[in-house]
Parts: structure tokens; C-alpha cells; sequence
């Protein structure tokens, strides 16, 4: 039985296109899967260094009842505005980033990271591959 060095994919796509799918597919062939949208959620978690820049950049009144970010009220802000959402990106990528390049250090298998904006944040450096995941509108 040979072994051979881990594999390291980065999974990009648009919006609805199938990432996960093949996430899951990757996953159900052995290997280990970071969703990096659900990452995302865990480094602006209340009290986390990223969710304090957050608050102090948009303010209290995107916090829900629990004193957690109320996505749906943070996302309606950003995605009407480009500059909001420009500034929630650099507030939180590099965060993202640095806890998924945690996550790759450690495996010892074949591993996907899956990002929706591998290529916008510049992220494209020590994947084996990276893969992007389409899907026609109309289906």
C-alpha cells in the first residue's frame, strides 16, 4: 500500500453554484472540508477581537436581542452598499484566513477548503489546486 503526500484544494464559486454540494461529495470520497462562510461566523462570535472592529465600525444597532451580530440586518447594510460591504470584508477576511491556514497546517489528509471569494481576497497562493464550482442560472 503506497501513501502519497495530502492533497490541499481551495473550492471557489458564485452564490448558489454548487460549493457545497461538492463539498459534501468530497467529503463522502475522504476528504476533510472547512466551509470558510461557517468560519466566518465563528471569528465574529460575540467578544472576539472581530467582532468588537465590527461593532465599532457599524454600530450597536446591528446587534440582535442575545448581543450577538444580526446577520440578516449586518447583510441588508453591506449588500446595499458597496463601501459597507468592502469595509465588513477587510474587517474579517484576514481573520478568516488566518484561522483557515491554521486549519490546513494541521491536516494530515486530503482536505478543501471551501471559499466563495478565493479570488477577490487574493487567496490563491499553496492550494495543489484550485477549483471552481459553476452553475447556468436558468436550472
Amino acid at each position: 500500500m503506497t501513501s502519497h503526500q495530502p492533497i490541499l484544494l481551495g473550492l471557489t464559486g458564485g452564490i448558489a453554484c454548487g460549493k457545497s454540494e461538492t463539498g459534501r461529495i468530497l467529503s463522502e470520497e475522504g476528504f476533510a472540508v472547512l466551509d470558510t462562510d461557517l468560519l466566518a461566523h465563528q471569528v465574529m462570535k460575540k467578544g472576539t477581537p472581530v467582532f468588537e472592529r465590527v461593532i465599532e465600525h457599524f454600530g450597536k444597532p446591528i446587534l440582535s436581542a442575545d448581543g450577538e451580530i444580526n446577520r440578516t440586518q449586518l447583510g441588508n447594510l453591506v449588500f446595499a452598499d458597496p463601501k459597507a460591504r468592502k469595509i465588513l470584508n477587510r474587517l474579517v477576511h484576514p481573520a478568516v484566513i488566518q484561522a483557515a491556514e491554521h486549519w490546513k497546517a494541521e491536516r494530515k489528509s486530503d482536505a478543501v477548503v471551501l471559499v466563495p471569494l478565493l479570488f477577490e481576497t487574493e487567496w490563491t497562493q499553496n492550494w495543489d489546486a484550485i477549483i471552481c464550482v459553476s452553475a447556468d442560472e436558468e436550472r
